[in-house]
């Protein structure tokens, strides 16, 4: 999943500095690693801050003369998708551990 996102963020290096679109395809793929995928947290974790880290670091250096405004919003969007995104997936996880370990003993006791 990191060799992904790093040829993702090549790719958007090479992207027009005045291509906005991939900010927001960058907010919906850090809620997806986050809120679909079903792994530990902390694998979760690792490919959304690398990218969100690496498509900021694009962005402060490709947007900085261009639109600032546009800047400081598409470096809020990046921080608030992985503020939400963090506190659901570290919320999720364990309700989801206790529903199968729910379900695990129920089959039991009916087996």
């Amino acid at each position: 999943m990191i060799i992904v996102v790093i040829g993702i963020l090549l790719v958007n290096l090479t992207r027009p500095t005045n291509f906005i679109p991939h900010i927001i395809v960058l907010d919906i793929a850090v809620l997806v690693v986050y809120l679909i995928i079903p792994i530990k947290f902390i694998y979760q974790a690792i490919p959304a801050l690398l990218f969100s880290i690496g498509e900021a670091a694009i962005i402060m250096f490709t947007f900085q003369e261009i639109m600032p405004v546009g800047l400081d919003t598409a470096l809020f969007s990046i921080l608030f998708v992985n503020i939400v995104g963090h506190l659901v997936a570290s919320k999720r996880i364990p309700i989801v551990g206790k529903l199968f370990y729910c379900q695990k003993n129920v089959k039991k006791q009916i087996a």
